[in-house]
């Protein structure tokens, strides 16, 4: 599994849906306080570029993130601007989750969520958007090769 791999491209879907849920109250507001102002066409065409905007910069997203299993560590590679390498080595996994959401298991995807010992965060790192067949596989690789499971 050495080979970098993407995400699934459901994964750009998931990145939209969490985006416009952050947004629905301001984007209804704003909806709502303009219509029948003269302002109405300009809101919703600044809405129509914020939207494209947002699904703009998650294909990027989707198509900088990288990941894959080298040696004793999992490698994740991510971003445009700022450029963000992280090794999760093997020793330091205490748990490997696979969640599956509704939209997930219509795409019979999962989403890997990785933690490691002595962090102050929640999760190390996130796949957001694998195949099942591949975040088991990866999951089985990341489990068995640390020695205490």
């Amino acid at each position: 599994m050495s080979d970098p791999k993407r995400l699934h491209p459901a994964a750009v879907i998931f990145r939209l849906i969490s985006i416009l849920k952050n947004l629905v109250y301001v984007i209804g507001a704003t909806v709502i306080a303009t219509m029948g102002n003269d302002l109405f066409n300009y809101v919703a065409l600044g809405i129509a570029g914020l939207i494209a905007l947002f699904v703009i910069s998650s294909v990027i997203e989707w198509f900088r993130f990288r990941y894959s299993v080298v040696g004793d560590e999992l490698r994740i590679e991510q971003g445009l601007i700022v450029r963000k390498k992280r090794y999760i080595s093997k020793n330091r996994i205490q748990s490997i989750d696979l969640t599956q959401s509704v939209v997930h298991r219509l795409f019979n995807l999962t989403k890997v969520q990785i933690e490691t010992a002595g962090s102050d965060l929640s999760t190390d790192a996130s796949l957001s958007a694998v195949t099942l067949k591949e975040g088991q596989a990866l999951r089985n690789e990341l489990k068995n090769t640390t020695g205490k499971r």
